[in-house]
């Protein structure tokens, strides 16, 4: 499913969701031509659309993003979680941070350089 739709512009999916994106109603209806190529591509892969599964909404909250005309930004809950998560302690604790921040990670600048560190803290025997 991941790759089903990666080359049609404004298009995200997630497991068994697919997601139709656009900043004014014309660019999220698109052409004829785009509302076929996804509904081709939906058929060549042998999956269903159901009508009544179908939602249509100017913004929307989906595993952990907003989404709407300004684009997609990560839900503000997630960030508040990730502010107010005590220090890590140990490996789980540590993990949990990190599984927290790498959905966000492409919104926080330096991140990438911030994970070398944290990751060391991961391998066997090595002392906190």
């Amino acid at each position: 499913m991941d790759t089903m739709l990666t080359d049609i512009p404004g298009m995200a999916t997630y497991l068994d969701d697919i997601i139709v994106m656009g900043s004014t109603e014309r660019s999220f209806m698109g052409s004829t031509e785009r509302s076929c190529q996804v509904l081709n591509r939906v058929l060549e892969y042998g999956f269903q659309l159901r009508e009544e599964k179908c939602i249509f909404m100017h913004s929307t909250k989906y595993i952990g993003f907003i989404s709407d005309k300004n684009g997609r930004r990560p839900d503000h809950a997630n960030i508040e979680a990730i502010q107010n998560m005590p220090a890590p302690t140990d490996v789980p604790s540590l993990r949990s941070f990190m599984g927290l921040t790498s959905r966000c990670s492409t919104f926080l600048p330096g991140m990438h350089q911030a994970r070398g560190p944290l990751n060391e803290l991961l391998s066997k025997d090595k002392p906190w």
